[in-house]
């Protein structure tokens, strides 16, 4: 089915974590001050790209955009290799890959690589669509939690400082905050109409207060207006259950969150299905029209 969606790949399984884990912010007048003494050109800090369009393309530049137009359209001018300022550094990246865990037209991803000043790895991936940096990855190795290691509260300082240059904290509230076997993950969420959403950047700062991982997915339903009817989502919901599981006992509804599809909203519902002699777990995506 177009719009089945099974929990595809870590990114989903990692969507899927996060739902359902709200605090509000202890910290959060620390953190708007910290959001007011920035510069107001502080956005402006994560660069589409810096590659004049006017530069001739070399060897590299070609190819690369001859495997770009295989899966995208995109106006976007990426390079061979491209620089990245992030978080006060700046980064000298080299085209990887185009990323295969995101297929759907519209989602597509390109990699870069680069490395730290410790000379570590640092992963960079893209918005084909639209240029926007949307996961940094880097390959610091991993500490094990020791006394003198931070706090959870203090881990989430850290990374509130960090998402300020991506998303305004006085939209986006502490959504998820939880220790894990090597880093603290941490995400600050945009509910929409009453609904969790996939309009979120998720954060892990290691036990030495290192950022590791972030991946900014906000500003997803920028330019989209739409209201939430879900007496008409329901029977599209059961619809696609139907089809999908024609001989299905009933389902249960888990859990709903508001994502896009295809570039338009729609409503991701987790459900229980039960077939019979087992009960099943599915996310199935309805668009919102």
């Amino acid at each position: 089915m177009k719009r089945f969606f099974s929990c595809v790949i870590c990114v989903l399984l990692l969507l899927s974590f996060l739902a359902g884990c709200k605090k509000e912010p202890e910290y959060y007048s620390e953190w708007i001050s910290v959001y007011e003494s920035l510069p107001a050109e502080s956005e402006e800090t994560v660069s589409a790209d810096d590659s004049s369009s006017a530069e001739l393309l070399s060897a590299e530049d070609k190819a690369l955009k001859a495997e770009i137009a295989k899966v995208s359209d995109t106006k976007v001018d990426f390079r061979a290799n491209k620089n990245q300022s992030f978080c006060g550094k700046d980064y000298n990246l080299s085209y990887k890959q185009i990323n295969t865990l995101f297929t759907d037209k519209g989602t597509e991803k390109i990699d870069y690589m680069g490395k730290t000043e410790d000379g570590y790895d640092a992963k960079f991936t893209y918005n084909l669509k639209d240029g926007k940096l949307f996961l940094a990855e880097f390959g610091v190795p991993k500490v094990q939690k020791q006394t003198d290691s931070i706090s959870l509260s203090h881990a989430e300082k850290i990374a509130a400082k960090f998402a300020l240059e991506f998303c305004d904290l006085k939209k986006y509230n502490l959504s998820f905050s939880r220790e894990m076997n090597d880093y603290y993950m941490i995400a600050f969420a945009n509910d929409t109409l009453g609904y969790e959403t996939d309009d979120e950047i998720i954060l892990q700062i290691d036990f030495n207060g290192n950022l590791i991982f972030l991946r900014d997915n906000t500003g997803i339903f920028e330019g989209m207006n739409f209201s939430v009817d879900e007496t008409k989502l329901i029977p599209e919901l059961e619809n696609e259950l139907n089809d999908t599981f024609p001989n299905n006992a009933g389902y249960t509804i888990k859990k709903k969150r508001l994502g896009v599809l295809e570039n338009n909203p729609a409503m991701n519902y987790t459900v229980s299905i039960d077939t019979g002699e087992y009960s099943m777990a599915t996310t199935i995506a309805i668009p919102i029209k």
